[in-house]
């Protein structure tokens, strides 16, 4: 696994068979690799990983290493046996993994091919295990099983049995079941109302008649109205639309070469991230093999801190013991508070139900005597409006033509065109001068769009480059600190520090010179000093090499020393050609190749193994200068572009508030050109409606003084109506008599509703305060216990640290051996990373080119942009209007009227007189009043729905008798599983009792009803030489042990090959231990189980095969350490 919770470098596990435990110190992240299982074998509940999000379990991150962006945990499994059933049985090993991607969610791998999370799962499930199974036995588990009641505890038999889903599926069925009998109640009582609706909507329906004849004449000249100012608009329209069509055929030209060279970057885009990734990785693995080293040199010293460590974890528990026991006596207190309180709620509570029924009595009487009253109002006023409606409607229709008399000649009187006439000619002459200016206005705003738009582009292009500056120099540092790290560089007057140039020649040389290249250079001798080089001196003797084999010192620079001590040094390209001329040199002669090694005149021989620390030191210091001049490089670029791009910031602001004040004057003058043509609009309608009205008025006078007489004819034919309406003044009284008996009945229902509604929440509060308490008390009690437990362990784990081991040197040599290989690795990535940058930027020089032309073509098209959006603007306006007056949108109006639409520029007079003629429509309508057009079509959807709520209640009867058959199935069902695995887990709990307590007995029992669904599991034990009783009545040890039993009981019911435990031996002390143990070594033994146990215990731990040791030497971060111990005490036997 890497970067899964505290593991942030790659961990591996290896979970062979036999017993493997898991030690280290609290908070060390133990637990992780169990979470780690879980999680691989597709857990997906962040509280099940101790998380509030999946994201939680990448690695956040410490102070000094940075949060990682994924996490990935492979699982091998060794399918050699071929138990895991199509499609991989015969495949001998199956590779599972699992990746999180921070914010992307999970990737499933099977054998390195995608999967879904239900395939990892059943795979696990098949093989009798999974991150649910009973194999996975978590923290306070055996505690749960002690304390449970036991109906709670009959859980471990559902799991046993898998019935869980069972249980599910029929508490699904219940709720149908009582859902379905409330909505066939509920439909009965629908039914009555929809009858009494219909009969009301009857009487509706006859009026609506008269009313559409007016609509639907009103409906077919608005529709002429609009039709015709739609074919206006769609004139000017097209127009617009053909200048504009032949501009965007070179734009899209343009767009399609764009795209091209866009698909191409893109293309090459998706292969730089893998190339960049490979190249991270490959760097990444250079450091963590170099950091890697210095920590295996550093965990000496890391475990005298961690016994120091150790000391100071045992005065905080101690201190940790007085808190708690202040905690214990608190709780006690608190208790009997909250005891008493929860006793004077109950005495307050038996009163309610007496009370409530006498109250919801009076309700009921007092709501049929105002439903009788209500009836009776609702006859006698349906008679009054029935014989008084004609004569109210006469005197309206009198009072209506009075008025509009008088109207008509004020209207003649004040009617004068003349002053609109010179108020339209001014209002035409500000719309001209404003249109000219607002368009310079816009082609303004065109030229500073297209500047914004290059400005943001080379910001982009700049914030790029920074970021991708920024991620080169942090690199740059890192490998400088690692070699750093590696390297002393204090000594700046050896032999090693004044090489500078040599031509790769640090293999060679440093296989030759070996530890003579850390001596000083000095002037003079000095013989306080143990070793060093003279300078200046010069050896007097030229030696003669060998033929084929070419000087060393030719191919040096001018470096004195170099070049004198080496001679008699001769270079050769092969190892093969090296040991030929190896019998024919000199004496004091040797003979190296380009990758080093060491061949001498005296048959001595030093093969190159990537182990010589000297031709390391060397090639990380040539490194190191390198990194060092492209890190100074690195930043000078780097400032020059944090310089840049706050020049062009500005420029981009500067710009930026220039266009906002354009816009918003722009957006002024569009306003003011709208209301100066709507007002132009209002003037023109205007006149031409004043001289249709004079015309209008003249005719309208006439006719109202012929109505007003006939009016006045009408009205002295109705009769008084003052008894009936004195009758329904009594009925009204007295039914409000008794609405207000009703509200006061329901008021008072409600107080004592809510009364003990107060009652029941606060002893529901006090009750889980209670609770609370208790398991507070609890919790300290075990907290105190458990402390106690660690003070011991911690003083076994400081004398432990005595014994570990001191040498290290040969992790070191492998981590140098790697070290080599990586850095070749590296080398071959980077490469292929600059080749496709180079690809790109070729690239984007053309893409730059092509945007250039589109931009001029696409300035052009703003403007007819523009006229269009005023066309669309005023379309949209008429479509709302439309969808106001007709119910009906734009579009279905042109459809039903194409015909009628032939495009031409029509004459405004023509639309004046449609307007007038739609309006005299309006008023003639108004006229009629209110009514309902809807009747009709109610009554038929009553009428539908009243069927439809018969058939309704036909399929509800079917439907409550079959869920009422499927309940029955399901318990039957249940019942037959739990009875069988009941005998198996009974009979597997009852010899794993014997074994672990070396005798007695002990059994399992439904207890409660005679339905095994409902029962409860009780736990009865006899440890030897006591008598047979329940679980509760047990000590703590025994206690324990029984629950152990019965762990293991349900696990062999349907074993897997792997079970883990994390601390379950936490409660058991020594002696219990030690049976503890005995029992795991026979399931292992016997049963062929592979177990992997977190604990703490030192018994358990002597006990294991194999112990896994998590430490935290860095803060934050889990490192892994695997001692074998039966190979440890096979090794000790031989010696």
């Amino acid at each position: 696994m890497i970067g899964f919770k505290s593991f942030l470098d790659v961990t591996e596990i290896n979970l062979t068979s036999g017993l493997t435990g898991i030690v280290g110190p609290n908070g060390c992240g133990k637990s992780n690799i169990v979470e780690a299982i879980k999680w691989v074998m597709g857990e997906n509940s962040p509280k099940q990983m101790r998380s509030s999000e999946m994201n939680s379990v990448i690695f956040s991150g410490t102070n000094d290493r940075p949060s990682r962006n994924f996490a990935e945990v492979i699982i091998k499994i060794d399918n050699a046996d071929k138990k895991i059933p199509y499609p991989y049985t015969n495949i001998s090993e199956i590779e599972i993994s699992r990746k999180l991607e921070r914010d992307k969610g999970s990737n499933y791998k099977i054998n390195g091919k995608n999967a879904r999370a239900r395939d990892i799962q059943l795979i696990f499930a098949d093989t009798g295990t999974g991150s649910k199974s009973s194999g996975i036995v978590g923290q306070g588990k055996i505690t749960d099983i002690i304390e449970s009641k036991p109906e709670n505890r009959r859980s471990i038999l559902d799991e046993a049995a898998n019935i869980t889903g069972l249980h599910n599926r029929k508490h699904e069925s219940q709720l149908k079941l009582n859902s379905a009998s409330n909505n066939l109640d509920r439909l009965s009582d629908i039914e009555l109302t929809v009858n009494d609706q219909i009969n009301e909507l009857s009487k509706q329906a006859r009026q609506a008649a008269r009313y559409r004849s007016i609509g639907d004449r009103l409906r077919k000249a608005e529709t002429l109205l609009f039709i015709n100012q739609y074919i206006k608009l769609e004139y000017l329209r097209n127009e617009i639309n053909e200048k504009k069509i032949q501009n965007s055929k070179i734009i899209e030209e343009y767009q399609r070469k764009i795209s091209i060279l866009e698909t191409k970057k893109l293309a090459f885009f998706d292969e730089l991230p893998e190339l960049k990734k490979i190249d991270n990785e490959k760097s990444e693995t250079v450091q963590n093999l170099k950091i890697g080293k210095i920590k295996l040199e550093q965990e000496i010293n890391s475990i005298n801190q961690t016994k120091s460590s150790l000391i100071n974890q045992m005065d905080q528990i101690s201190n940790e013991i007085d808190r708690e026991k202040i905690i214990i006596n608190d709780s006690q207190n608190k208790m009997t508070y909250l005891s008493d309180e929860i006793s004077s709620l109950n005495d307050n509570g038996f009163n309610f139900s007496k009370n409530i029924e006498n109250a919801q009595k009076i309700t009921s009487e007092t709501r049929k005597k105002l439903d009788s009253s209500t009836a009776k109002l609702t006859e006698i006023n349906s008679k009054i409006i029935s014989l008084s409606s004609n004569k109210s409607e006469l005197k309206e229709q009198l009072e209506s033509s009075i008025q509009n008399k008088s109207k008509i000649n004020e209207k003649l009187l004040t009617l004068d065109p003349q002053n609109d006439l010179l108020k339209l000619n001014e209002l035409r002459n500000n719309f001209i001068s404003l249109k000219n200016n607002h368009e310079k206005l816009l082609i303004s705003k065109i030229n500073n769009d297209k500047s914004f738009l290059i400005l943001e582009k080379k910001c982009y292009s700049i914030k790029d480059e920074i970021i991708n500056l920024n991620n080169s120099i942090s690199n740059f540092k890192t490998e400088l600190e690692t070699i750093e790290n590696f390297i002393n560089f204090d000594d700046k007057n050896s032999l090693e520090s004044t090489i500078d140039k040599i031509n790769d020649l640090e293999d060679p040389i440093a296989y030759v010179l070996g530890e003579s290249l850390s001596a000083p250079v000095i002037k003079n001798v000095d013989q306080n000093k143990d070793n060093f080089w003279l300078e200046g001196f010069l050896s007097k003797e030229n030696v003669k090499l060998p033929k084929f084999c070419k000087p060393i010192s030719e191919s040096l620079n001018n470096h004195k020393i170099l070049k004198n001590s080496l001679k008699g040094v001769g270079l050769v390209d092969t190892f093969d050609k090296a040991f030929e001329l190896q019998k024919d040199l000199g004496y004091g002669q040797a003979l190296t190749t380009p990758k080093g090694g060491l061949w001498r005149w005296d048959g001595y021989v030093e093969l190159p193994n990537g182990k010589n620390s000297f031709a390391n030191r060397l090639v990380q210091k040539k490194r190191y200068k390198k990194i060092k001049e492209s890190l100074e490089n690195s930043q000078k670029t780097l400032d020059k572009l944090l310089t840049k791009r706050k020049i062009l910031e500005r420029e981009f602001e500067k710009i930026k508030s220039f266009n906002k004040k354009e816009i918003e004057e722009i957006n002024n003058n569009e306003k003011k050109l709208n209301e100066l043509s709507l007002n132009i609009s209002l003037l023109e309608n205007k006149l031409n409606q004043s001289n249709d009205l004079i015309k209008e008025l003249k005719l309208s006078s006439n006719e109202s003084d012929k109505r007003i007489e006939d009016l006045k004819i009408q009205l002295e034919a109705f009769k008084n109506l003052s008894d009936l309406q004195t009758e329904e003044l009594k009925i009204r009284n007295e039914n409000d008599n008794f609405k207000s008996d009703f509200e006061n009945a329901l008021s008072n229902e409600k107080k004592i509703n809510s009364d003990e509604e107060y009652r029941t929440k606060n002893l529901d509060q006090f009750l889980i305060e209670q609770k609370e308490w208790e398991i507070r008390k609890k919790d300290s009690n075990n907290r105190l216990e458990i402390q106690s437990t660690k003070i011991e362990e911690l003083s076994e784990e400081i004398e432990k640290l005595k014994l570990l081991p001191e040498q290290f040197a040969e992790k070191i040599n492998n981590f140098d051996k790697k070290l080599n290989e990586a850095i070749i690795e590296q080398k071959h990535s980077e490469d292929n990373v600059v080749r496709k940058d180079s690809q790109i930027r070729e690239i984007e020089k053309l893409q730059k080119e092509e945007s250039q032309n589109l931009e001029n073509f696409k300035g052009e098209n703003i403007r007819y942009e523009s006229e269009l959006n005023v066309v669309k603007s005023k379309t949209e306006g008429l479509g709302e209007k439309i969808s106001d007056k007709l119910s009906i949108s734009l579009q279905d109006l042109i459809d039903t009227n194409k015909n009628r639409i032939v495009l031409r520029d029509i004459n405004q007079n023509e639309i004046h007189q449609l307007e007038n003629n739609v309006e005299r429509l309006i008023r003639e309508r108004e006229n009629l009043g209110a009514v309902n057009l809807r009747a009709e079509i109610e009554i038929d959807e009553l009428k539908s729905k009243l069927f439809e709520m018969q058939t309704e209640k036909e399929d509800l009867s079917l439907a409550i008798q079959k869920l009422k058959n499927g309940i029955s199935e399901l318990n039957r069902e249940g019942r037959e599983r739990l009875q069988k695995s009941f005998q198996t887990v009974n009979t597997n709990f009852q010899n794993l009792f014997k074994k672990l307590f070396n005798g007695g007995n002990a059994e399992l029992k439904l207890t409660g009803t005679d339905d095994p669904l409902t029962s409860g599991l009780e736990i009865f034990a006899s440890p030897p030489d006591k008598k047979m009783q329940s679980l509760s009545l047990l000590s703590g040890g025994e206690q324990a042990l029984t629950s152990i039993s019965l762990i293991f009981a349900v696990y062999l019911s349907n074993p897997a090959p792997l079970c883990i435990l994390d601390e379950v031996d936490a409660a058991l002390d020594d002696t219990n231990v030690g049976r503890f143990c005995e029992i795991l070594k026979y399931l292992s033994n016997e049963k062929d189980i592979s177990f992997l146990i977190v604990t703490h215990h030192r018994l358990t731990m002597a006990n294991m095969s194999k112990l896994l040791g998590v430490t935290m030497q860095e803060k934050g971060i889990s490192k892994l350490l695997t001692v074998d111990l039966e190979k440890a005490t096979e090794i000790k036997e031989a010696s």
